[in-house]
């Protein structure tokens, strides 16, 4: 995070400002990267209520976790609207105050000083933590955090013309036994240590070491930016007698700052056209018609923002970020690595009967883009203490307004299920949704004896928009090969 902290402050902010920016920052969204339910689309919503964890394997190169467990959607829109001002740079010498990233080539296993380009995407480059956040895709190749080679890049410093170098390491506290026990545990210790050895070797070569007393602090304790502010004044409070015999005198300090707000740069405030860099050119068109509202009204980033987090919230893309480039507004998503398809578990366990617990297993799988961008073909298996059973649902012709979420289409599920007792038992539903959101269900169902039956039906209404869920049950006596037919 030191490269984020320090490429904000390059674009001629003042520490003031930053400590705002920090204070401010949605810490925990940023740290959990997940796309909030509300913001999903109809399906994702469907996919999270059946299949209620955050498991996702894929399926694109044989079957895989993702890259990380934060896709960095969200951190990269923040960095996005953070350095609007800097796109991009022949070179970061012309930012406010000189700045280079660095950040650890994930293919070739080499130290790489980012000096140009995007500055969002250098800084997304240099902050991607291992196992934390999927990796950074800069120019078509791939970046973690510079730390892993480079946690204190004194030499860097020095090659930029630095005639003196502060570094600021952070004391942490001394590792417990305890925390080894687990494979993320050893994982994270030896990073540790790779890091640790590097830091002592830059430590020798710097002018002056501010060591920041931070036992007390765990890694995710951003939102805690007060207390940590804190710590590093009273760090550097120890070594003011020597830090003041580099101090500029009032006059030329004021002269300096004056030059350096000189060289800010303002921020865009309308665009009038939008570009949409995507792999699938099916998906670039999608984009561009979803942002085109955002472009024609005035220039607002947070509504460009809310409506790039309900199009990554569809499953198929990881993450979206902008810049703006004259007035054009420039828009690069990104898919995720590993899928789609991508298959979700589903671990069930029912004990609604005391006398008789039981366990079920099974997955979905959702193949997207068949025929066109916005058609998905998902696959259910079930089997354990229910029987088992399969269904197969193609939804097509779905599209997506301003908010990322279907407003009309059609869906056909066939079902057939083997019960406990083997009887059989087939059940097919055919839907419409209507602009209004109304979803009509129509049930076909036989049994081969009496008993109770539920039928459940969804229902997503509001505004003129699919955005809302309800869930109807209709319980009723069934018979010998009765039907029920049902509609909302």
């Amino acid at each position: 995070m030191g490269a984020l902290v320090g490429g904000l402050y390059a674009t001629g902010r003042s520490p003031a400002e930053l400590r705002t920016i920090v204070k401010e920052a949605p810490w925990e969204t940023l740290l959990a990267g997940t796309i909030p339910f509300r913001v999903l689309s109809f399906r994702r919503r469907e996919d999270r209520t059946a299949y209620p964890n955050l498991l996702e394997f894929g399926l694109k190169n044989g079957v895989s976790l993702p890259s990380g467990l934060n896709l960095g959607h969200d951190i990269g829109l923040l960095l996005s609207r953070w350095t609007l001002a800097y796109p991009e740079m022949e070179s970061f010498d012309d930012l406010p105050t000189p700045f280079r990233a660095v950040a650890t080539n994930l293919v070739t296993g080499e130290e790489e000083v980012l000096r140009k380009g995007v500055l969002a995407d250098a800084l997304r480059a240099t902050m991607s933590l291992p196992w934390v956040f999927k990796p950074a895709n800069r120019g078509g190749k791939l970046y973690v955090d510079g730390a892993l080679l480079q946690n204190l890049p004194v030499d860097v410093a020095r090659q930029m013309g630095a005639d003196i170098v502060i570094a600021v390491h952070l004391g942490k506290a001394p590792v417990d036994p305890k925390t080894l026990g687990s494979f993320p545990g050893v994982i994270d210790r030896s990073i540790g240590i790779v890091v640790s050895a590097n830091e002592m070797r830059m430590m020798e070569r710097a002018d002056i070491v501010v060591t920041v007393d931070l036992a007390r602090f765990v890694t995710n304790d951003y939102p805690k930016s007060e207390e940590l502010a804190d710590a590093g004044k009273a760090a550097t409070a120890k070594k003011v007698n020597i830090l003041e015999t580099f101090a500029l005198e009032p006059t030329e300090w004021a002269a300096y700052q004056k030059a350096r707000q000189g060289r800010r740069r303002a921020e865009p405030t309308q665009v009038t056209s939008v570009k949409v860099e995507a792999v699938d050119r099916g998906q670039s068109k999608l984009i561009a018609e979803t942002v085109g509202p955002v472009v024609e009204a005035a220039w607002n980033p947070l509504e460009l923002e809310r409506v790039l987090t309900q199009v990554v919230g569809a499953g198929r893309l990881a993450s979206a970020r902008y810049s703006v480039r004259g007035s054009e507004l420039l828009v690069q998503a990104e898919e995720q690595m590993n899928a789609p398809p991508f298959l979700l578990p589903l671990l069930e366990i029912d004990g609604s009967d005391l006398g008789n617990t039981r366990v079920s297993a099974g997955a979905r799988v959702t193949f997207m883009g068949l025929g066109t961008s916005r058609a998905e073909w998902r696959t259910d298996l079930v089997g354990g203490g229910h029987g088992f059973g399969w269904r197969a649902s193609i939804g097509c012709r779905l599209a997506s307004g301003a908010d990322g979420l279907a407003q009309r289409g059609r869906m056909w599920a066939m079902r057939r299920f083997l019960c406990t007792r083997g009887r059989r038992r087939w059940q097919i539903i055919a839907c419409a949704m209507g602009e209004w959101g109304r979803m009509w269900a129509i049930s076909l169902a036989g049994r081969r004896s009496c008993g109770w039956a539920t039928r459940r039906s969804g229902w997503r209404r509001g505004g003129g928009l699919v955005s809302q869920f309800c869930r109807t049950i209709a319980t009723g006596w069934m018979c010998r090969r009765s039907v029920s037919i049902f509609g909302l």
